[in-house]
């Protein structure tokens, strides 16, 4: 984790994979498409070809977002 003047909290994947317990192609997978969702701007930097940080917070908020899309289609299936 690298800390910044903001007080904003920057992850390394490793450490994404550590304090969320997930797989390093599942984190690939979930920080590739918040970079593409227009909610969470400047949220990843890649700082070289081996090197990309990730907002923590941001990511976190992405956490949850994915997971209220899939409890809405779990409702959805449901209701079928």
């Amino acid at each position: 984790m690298v800390e910044v003047d903001n007080g904003g909290r920057w992850y390394r994947i490793t450490d994404l994979q550590k304090k969320f317990s997930l797989g390093r192609t599942k984190v690939w997978e979930l920080v590739s498409q918040m970079e593409r969702n227009n909610d969470f701007p400047r949220s990843v930097i890649h700082a070289g070809t081996r090197v990309t940080l990730v907002n923590g917070e941001s990511f976190e908020r992405y956490l949850w977002t994915v997971n209220e899309e899939y409890w809405k289609k779990q409702q959805e299936k449901e209701a079928l």
